[in-house]
């Protein structure tokens, strides 16, 4: 028997009523990336707004705010992304933990009863 899910499109996924199929895993990655790209876009039009008010301005926005700032976000929302994906993966592994429970319970020998403390 095979104990891994059955893997579904990303529209089964969407249009999952019951959601049994998790879709944010399967899009993380694209998240990722698009988070990187509009903190890029966001960086470069940033520097170039610097660069008309004054090229002082610009390089410093260029060279030391600029990518600070893209590398914090990047951190950031790197850091946010990872713990979504450990809560998804905590989900899973506790629902598969929940499937085997009753056969474990049922395998284990049971307990003796425990004796009253000594007064």
């Amino acid at each position: 028997m095979n104990d891994a899910p059955a893997q579904h499109g990303l529209l089964a996924g969407l249009f999952d009523l019951s959601f049994d199929k998790l879709v944010t895993p399967k899009i993380i990655k694209f998240v990722y990336v698009l988070v990187l790209l509009f903190g890029a876009i966001t960086y470069l039009g940033y520097t170039i707004f610097a660069f008309q008010v004054s090229s002082g301005l610009g390089i410093l926005v260029m060279f030391i705010v600029g990518p600070l700032a893209f590398l914090v976000t990047a951190i950031l929302w790197r850091m946010t992304l990872e713990l979504a994906i450990a809560i998804f993966k905590i989900a899973e592994n506790t629902g598969r933990a929940s499937h085997l429970a009753p056969e474990v319970v049922a395998a284990a020998p049971s307990a003796p009863a425990a004796s009253p403390p000594a007064p």
